[in-house]
């Protein structure tokens, strides 16, 4: 039952909240950097619940100290926080980093709530959430933000600046929230190359001090899978690609650093219980369907793939063989697979999107190496890719959608070619990086004479960072691309809108 602010004022912690007026007036006290260096979050939404999290190391710890920190936490339902739903107690414990994560079920449908914590006597800022829409109810819209690639030390996170401001109902974030090198000289980049548990710690805690992120994490609910950079350069089951960025390492020691790498993503990650129980075995797929709108399958392509075939460079890139087309090969693990398969598309929503990495549709590389693709994507697992393209095509999924990011670019396209009828293909939209590099002109000049003529690309651009913003509707999807600059205060703009109508594969502009 939802308690008034007179009563739990009346409260224990009513000292707290009559000095800092609830943490809403201008005349109240600043949220505490200390006991909350990293921030605040929310995340894992569904139509009835959402977690919060926080870091809250203890503010006057003394060396070797391992106490546990009392964490209170609470949820209101008004922009006054005249009335909180729910407040709890928790312990922030050493052994887990002293990050919060708090379940809050029994939330209503498509509703907005507000939440703050507060640990020895310092107050964090007040944080937005917001629940999804309920399955299968009427849901007229509904808007994301596509992001992908941040890399701290290759530029300043300006987008998530915007991404805050306009306010969509959720952000998607396809990978690669850290890297474990850094790719730029812009800021500091402290942590030489992670290996061990503090090592991944220490790089979430430089990137969560960002205060665009800061903002975009407090004031929005995200949902998150990963990529490669999160653990280490294309890696994948039993294996990774070496880089000529990334320490030769004996490969003996990479499940002790994958474990360390998925741990610390756990921890700084706002992920339920169970999804946190579960990572090991089940990886980050997930699935979210939003009213009678849209469907979104959360796929791992990490943490199941089997190793790359063919002959491969010192780029990692292969020449075509035959031992792509095996059939017991996978990107997903065949587990996934069969998870996908099973219920996909079901729902009845009229959009069915994967969520996913990287592009579907085959990628050339650079027209002096010849024919060649990239070991790390779909190409290399072409017989996978065409099982699960057949089964939606021949299960007549309607209005197929991959989205996607990792290769630095604004991509539109079909996979496989559209001819324009209903259910052929599968539109794909790819956001560009946050902040990583791009590969400039060159790059984009040599996409375009690789891929003049291709039936599946549509649109590429790699010369700009930022976010798709999505907005959903039954008659169409319209991704814009915001274009940031990743200076400190960097301009933002927009390229024109694609538009992806319902029924018809493909994009318009």
């Amino acid at each position: 039952m939802p308690v008034s602010r007179r009563d739990f004022v009346a409260g224990a912690l009513a000292s707290v909240l009559a000095t800092t007026g609830c943490a809403v007036r201008e005349d109240a006290p600043r949220a505490s950097n200390t006991a909350f260096p990293a921030g605040i979050a929310s995340g894992d939404p569904t139509h009835g619940s959402v977690v919060l999290w926080t870091h809250t190391p203890p503010v006057n710890r003394e060396p070797g100290q391992q106490r546990p920190v009392a964490v209170r936490w609470f949820v209101a339902s008004d922009d006054e926080l005249g009335t909180i739903v729910q407040s709890g107690l928790v312990l922030a414990h050493a052994e887990h980093y002293y990050c919060v994560h708090v379940d809050v079920d029994g939330l209503s449908p498509a509703t907005g709530y507000w939440y703050w914590f507060e640990t020895e006597g310092q107050l964090s800022a007040l944080g937005r959430t917001k629940t999804l829409p309920e399955p299968g109810r009427p849901c007229g819209e509904f808007t994301f933000a596509l992001v992908s690639c941040q890399d701290y030390s290759a530029g300043y996170f300006t987008a998530y600046r915007d991404i805050a401001g306009r306010r969509p109902d959720l952000v998607v974030h396809v990978g690669d929230y850290i890297y474990e090198t850094p790719g730029g000289s812009v800021r500091p980049h402290p942590v030489d190359e992670p290996v061990t548990l503090n090592d991944y710690r220490s790089l979430y805690r430089l990137y969560r001090s960002d205060p665009d992120l800061q903002r975009a994490r407090a004031e929005l609910p995200w949902l998150q899978i990963w990529d490669d950079h999160e653990v280490v350069n294309d890696w994948g089951r039993d294996h990774y690609l070496p880089s000529h960025y990334n320490k030769p390492l004996p490969i003996e020691t990479y499940p002790q650093r994958k474990a360390a790498a998925q741990r610390a993503f756990a921890e700084f990650t706002p992920l339920s219980r169970r999804k946190r129980e579960l990572l090991a075995t089940r990886g980050v797929r997930d699935r979210r369907i939003i009213g009678d709108l849209l469907e979104l399958n959360f796929l791992d392509v990490r943490q199941f793939r089997d190793p790359p075939v063919c002959e491969l460079d010192e780029k990692n890139h292969f020449e075509p063989c035959e031992d792509v087309h095996l059939p017991d090969r996978s990107l997903l693990g065949h587990d996934q697979e069969r998870w996908l398969q099973h219920r996909f598309g079901q729902s009845q929503c009229r959009w069915n999107g994967l969520v996913q990495t990287t592009v579907m549709a085959p990628i050339r590389m650079n027209a002096a190496e010849g024919l060649k693709y990239e070991a790390d994507a779909w190409d290399n697992y072409a017989a996978a890719r065409d099982r699960l393209v057949t089964h939606m095509i021949q299960q007549e999924v309607p209005n197929l959608v991959s989205f996607a990011g990792n290769i630095h670019a604004y991509y539109a396209g079909t996979y496989p070619a559209s001819n324009g009828s209903r259910s052929t293909a599968i539109t794909e939209l790819v956001t560009t990086s946050i902040s990583a590099s791009g590969g400039g002109q060159k790059r984009y000049d040599g996409f375009h004479r690789l891929h003049a003529g291709n039936g599946m690309s549509q649109f590429f651009d790699n010369r700009h960072h930022g976010y798709l913003h999505v907005n959903v509707t039954a008659d169409d999807i319209l991704a814009t691309p915001v274009t940031v600059e990743t200076r400190q205060r960097g301009a933002i703009a927009a390229l024109p809108a694609w538009r992806v109508a319902s029924g018809t594969p493909g994009i318009t502009t």
